[in-house]
């Protein structure tokens, strides 16, 4: 049999108020789990669903049909956005 387990050596330290550690005792009781992993299963599946909402993202049909219209035409460059532009590449280093 053979079980891969990862370890784990990632530690996070929180400071919060008793009677917010008390309400995670509790509910991590309800669930039968150990405070670590209530946290660490609540955490996760939070952060999962804001990473998820935050890569698709879903356009009305106007805003598809004002997307397309952008890219295919392009705002032509002023003399303002020009130096604009100047400006940041003189400033940002960029990795290559």
């Amino acid at each position: 049999m053979n079980t891969a387990v990862e370890i784990k050596k990632e530690r996070l330290n929180l400071r919060m108020a008793s009677n917010v550690k008390e309400k995670i005792e509790q509910a991590a009781r309800f669930q039968g789990k150990t405070v670590s992993n209530f946290i660490l299963t609540c955490v996760t599946a939070h952060a999962e669903e804001i990473i998820s909402n935050n890569k698709i993202k879903m356009l009305s049909e106007q805003d598809a049909i004002n997307f397309i219209a952008a890219l295919e035409n392009p705002t032509k460059l002023n003399d303002k956005l020009t130096a604009a532009f100047k400006r940041h590449s003189e400033r940002v280093l960029v990795n290559e």
